[in-house]
């Protein structure tokens, strides 16, 4: 449940803080996007802008520390069956939280951006978020619409 979110936004002549925090960016994102559910407009958001805010929304969950993605498993008609972020599988210690990954313990100096996340000391524990979105997808769904 979310409660006592400020919506307000700041006056076109102030400028806007960079947000510090996750919570602090999720803040300013609500904001931005409170215009979209509070004003009328001729049209909605498209099935798949819909399926890209859902992500992004999960996205802001996953635990790694490097990088934050999020997947949504949307069927034919636009409704979710499921959702994943990348991050240690279920019942282990965490990236972000618990400081368990190599690949996260290393700086670009260490480790450069894109290397391989398979072996040695930039191996990666984390899972991809579309895996953990099948992994745990709704299993009463009916399989037999075809999904993306």
């Amino acid at each position: 449940m979310i409660s006592n979110i400020d919506v307000s936004l700041p006056a076109a002549d102030q400028p806007t803080p960079e947000p510090a925090t996750a919570s602090e960016l999720f803040q300013a994102a609500m904001s931005a996007l409170m215009p979209l559910k509070l004003e009328a407009f001729p049209d909605r958001v498209t099935k798949d802008e819909d399926g890209l805010l859902v992500a992004m929304a999960v996205a802001l969950r996953a635990d790694c520390t490097r990088r934050r993605v999020g997947a949504v498993i949307v069927d034919v008609h636009g409704r979710i069956v499921g959702t994943g972020r990348n991050g240690a599988p279920a019942g282990r210690p965490g990236c972000l939280s618990a400081g368990a990954c190599p690949r996260g313990q290393l700086d670009t100096t260490q480790i450069a951006p894109g290397a391989p996340y398979g072996a040695g000391a930039g191996r990666c524990i984390a899972l991809h978020a579309e895996a953990n979105a099948c992994l745990y997808s709704d299993p009463a769904a009916p399989a037999a619409p075809p999904c993306t």
